[in-house]
């Protein structure tokens, strides 16, 4: 078996994975949440400021970039664990 199949493979055993999976390098939760809402926040508020030119409505285009944005970040991070990418330490 190739080198990346056995990585794939070891990624995807539930087995192989961390209780912190989703606290890269040890990061402290605060920090990990702050981020979260202030890129939420900038996320929703660039959203809101489409409605300048779209005249659509400021929640329905602060939620739509929101879950675009997450929906990005979900799958990037989905793809970076999946291959074994690692940034730092």
């Amino acid at each position: 078996m190739s080198e990346m199949a056995e990585r794939v493979k070891t990624r995807l055993s539930p087995a192989s994975e961390p209780a912190h999976i989703f606290r890269p390098h040890g990061a402290p939760v605060p920090a990990i949440i702050g981020s979260l809402v202030l890129s939420g926040l900038a996320m929703a508020g660039i959203g809101a400021g489409t409605t300048l030119f779209t005249g659509r409505a400021v929640v329905f285009s602060a939620l739509r970039q929101l879950a675009i944005g997450m929906a990005a970040a979900g799958i990037t991070f989905a793809l970076g664990r999946l291959i074994g990418v690692s940034i730092g330490g």
